[in-house]
């Protein structure tokens, strides 16, 4: 059960070598993760990522969002596209049935929940999806649970949940190791104290 080095993971880039080995050490890490006591989704134990998206797909992906993804998200979804099982939660109890949810987000399976997710964040923000296409807010689109990432040509993800809105790193793939391998860095990152249009003027830059 190794997990990713600090090192490893501050290097990592939101490109086709650094999704691959991201997807091949979380792979690993599943293998025997175990489960803890807390709230919100969790991997299954022996979960792999599914075969990644062609470019057929995801141009029928971009069409259902109705929008132009970024290539480091479609670079992602080339890669790997949601996991072979659902996430599992325990609501704080390990020796409960747990409830299934998406843990990674994959298309089309997922498309509704990412929809929901959309359109939960919209409103509490109060503007309309209409508004992120037409251009006035950065679109967002949830990658896993509430990271979202953003298109302000940054690259960078958001925790995004209600108006509770902070930049969570500065790429996907980071974002995930972040999560998965729970890495906690104190290091200030320079692009990560750039305001995130309308949805965070005065960020922190962890």
């Amino acid at each position: 059960m190794a997990k990713m080095k600090p090192k490893v993971i501050n290097s990592l880039q939101d490109n086709c070598a650094d999704f691959t080995k991201l997807k091949e050490a979380t792979e690993r890490y599943w293998l025997k993760a175990g489960y803890t006591k807390c709230w919100g989704v969790q991997v299954q134990e022996g979960s792999k990522w599914k075969k990644g998206l062609t470019d057929a797909e995801l141009d029928a992906f971009e069409a259902a969002m109705g929008i132009t993804f970024p290539d480091v998200l479609r670079g992602f979804y080339k890669t790997m596209n949601g996991l072979d099982r659902p996430g599992v939660d325990f609501k704080g109890d390990v020796k409960a049935e747990p409830g299934l949810k998406p843990a990674f987000y994959s298309y089309p399976d997922d498309l509704p929940s990412i929809n929901q997710q959309i359109d939960r964040i919209c409103e509490d923000n109060n503007i309309t999806r209409q508004d992120m296409l037409a251009g006035k807010v950065p679109f967002i689109i949830p990658v896993y649970g509430h990271r979202c990432l953003v298109f302000d040509g940054t690259g960078r993800m958001l925790s995004m949940v209600g108006r509770d809105i902070i930049i969570y790193a500065d790429n996907i793939a980071r974002a995930i190791a972040k999560d998965v391998f729970e890495y906690v860095s104190n290091e200030v990152i320079p692009a990560n104290l750039q305001p995130v249009p309308f949805w965070l003027e005065n960020p922190d830059g962890y």
